[in-house]
């Protein structure tokens, strides 16, 4: 574990548990990254996707999730592109967005 400033970066390949029955692959995370409140900031999967989450500041709400992976060509290829809102009280009222291809 890596930690500079508020940030704390973890990078090791974590088996996922999966029933033998559903899954024959089996999907790790690479990388892990949190920011100083614990929240994960950044996963990095085997298969190279990227998700990448966003808080609100003042409510530390998860307002954004990313999903993306890098082309032969070196940009990245958004997957889906999720957006949330909450009413006052913190309920989620709306989640806008989603699978992009």
């Amino acid at each position: 574990m890596i930690q500079a400033g508020n940030m704390m970066h973890r990078e090791r390949c974590l088996p996922k548990r999966t029933p033998k029955a559903i899954s024959r692959k089996r999907l790790t995370i690479c990388r892990a990254e949190y920011n100083a409140a614990g929240q994960v900031q950044l996963t990095e999967a085997g298969n190279g996707i990227v998700a990448e989450y966003s808080y609100e500041e003042s409510t530390q709400r998860l307002i954004r999730k990313k999903d993306s992976r890098e082309q032969p060509s070196g940009e990245r290829e958004v997957l889906q592109d999720y957006h949330y809102e909450y009413d006052p009280v913190g309920n989620k009222n709306a989640k806008t967005g989603g699978r992009i291809i």
